[in-house]
């Protein structure tokens, strides 16, 4: 499939010149194994949708071919790509290519692992609540996590109608401003695009590291407890914290990037009176583990997921 494409795009720029296949001129870019790809199918890390074939391609799969992109297969995932590892018993596990000894990160941990070990020079990722960044992080990649709709969603199951989101893993912020630009700014608006990026670049190039603030709070992912009130939470005060070598790699962390020039936030989230709890409590923790009823319903995170729905829409 990739070579007859390849061969197709180069027949086109033998009779039509090379800006005939612009922008993206054959760029071998593949899919994360959530989207729906007919001419790659893989069921979104789930051994029993494995064989099925998708119906049609994502809009996103469609828009990289109208713009003289090859879809380079569908790269591996979570089942369901519902984890931070890359890991199901239909396609596998994920290796790092820094050492096998590390994780890929999730949920497009096949995408980031493509990228890091140059297979190829970007890969489509999705993101809920870290599926772009997290593999970005663990495979040493720069990632973009836009805003829902930068680029097209239908077609790519995720777990929401709301915090899911297509981006990208490459390894450096150049590549990703190129296939930003190949996919957005061939439109009416593409020197308002290209405005834009220029001015992102300009600013990123004039940015002091000190002017970056990075959060250090321990609570509630280092260390945490879901109190009564909240979804899951007790009266019992058992909680959890990160084991001792991750507590050391973290403390690692941060000193390297204050010794770079960054500036650390060494605060925790503010603590804000809640009604329907009769207290104060954590900000962030209760964003997580709401307990508020909705419609005489605990709602929860739970309640936006989705993804079952949306893979069978697809199949």
């Amino acid at each position: 499939m990739v070579i007859a494409a390849a061969v197709e795009l180069d027949t086109a720029a033998a009779a039509g010149g090379i800006e005939s296949i612009a922008p993206l001129y054959g760029l071998c870019i593949p899919m994360k194994g959530t989207a729906s790809v007919v001419d790659f199918p893989s069921g979104s890390g789930v051994g029993i949708l494995s064989g099925y074939t998708p119906v049609d391609d994502s809009e996103l799969t469609k828009l990289i071919k109208e713009r003289n992109g090859v879809i380079f297969g569908v790269t591996n995932v979570p089942e369901f790509a519902a984890g931070w590892v890359t890991a199901n018993p239909a396609s596998g596990h994920t290796r790092n290519p820094y050492s096998h000894r590390l994780t890929v990160g999730g949920s497009s941990g096949g995408s980031a692992s493509a990228v890091a070990s140059y297979m190829c020079p970007l890969a489509v990722t999705e993101d809920t609540g870290g599926s772009t960044r997290v593999p970005a992080s663990s495979n040493q990649n720069f990632g973009f996590d836009p805003s829902r709709n930068h680029y097209p969603n239908a077609g790519n199951p995720g777990m929401s109608f709301t915090n899911d989101q297509l981006g990208v893993n490459a390894r450096s912020i150049q590549d990703i401003i190129l296939y930003d630009k190949a996919l957005t700014a061939f439109s009416t608006e593409e020197a308002e695009i290209a405005a834009i990026h220029k001015a992102a670049v300009a600013a990123v190039d004039a940015r002091a590291l000190s002017s970056i603030k990075i959060g250090t709070p321990l609570y509630p992912f280092v260390e945490w407890t879901i109190p009564a009130g909240l979804n899951g939470g007790s009266n019992e005060g058992a909680g959890w914290a990160a084991n001792t070598d991750v507590r050391e790699k973290l403390t690692q962390a941060a000193a390297a990037l204050q010794s770079a020039g960054f500036t650390l936030a060494r605060e925790e989230w503010p603590q804000q009176y809640f009604d329907y709890l009769g207290r104060e409590e954590n900000v962030l923790l209760e964003a997580c583990w709401s307990g508020e009823l909705v419609n005489g319903k605990m709602m929860d995170v739970d309640g936006i997921y989705t993804f079952g729905g949306q893979i069978s829409q697809d199949l």
